[in-house]
């Protein structure tokens, strides 16, 4: 995901909504975290994705110190939010989908991106 979705901490709902158009265009990529989720085995932490995590959540402290961000939330927290958020879609279960009126994917991005806005206090985007 990092390679095909550069991070960035100045435009946080920008990036949530090419992570949502990342897991449209890629949904093994999201059941491959998932089946990592499941499958804890104990291991160590991957040290690369550990510096990588790192290293975003040092670029949103810098970002919050540099007023460019709210301080509303730790560092990690921002983090941890945006790609849950991107990653709701993928979430889904049929009998909400069925139940629902699943916007087509500009719409989801929108929504994704709104609600990161949200997060981080701002209003929704013009329509």
């Amino acid at each position: 995901m990092a390679t095909e979705v550069p991070f960035d901490p100045h435009d946080l709902p920008g990036y949530a909504g090419r992570l949502v158009r990342l897991h449209q265009r890629r949904p093994e990529i999201m059941r491959l975290v998932t089946w990592q989720r499941l499958e804890r085995s104990g291991e160590e932490p991957n040290p690369l994705a550990v510096a990588a995590v790192g290293s975003q959540v040092e670029a949103i402290a810098e970002a919050q110190k540099a007023g460019e961000l709210p301080a509303r939330f730790p560092p990690g927290v921002f983090l941890g939010l945006v790609p849950h958020i991107a990653a709701g879609w993928t979430a889904i279960n049929s009998e909400f989908e069925a139940a629902i009126d699943i916007p087509d994917l500009d719409e989801r991005v929108r929504h994704v991106e709104d609600a990161v806005r949200a997060v981080l206090g701002g209003p929704p985007a013009a329509a």
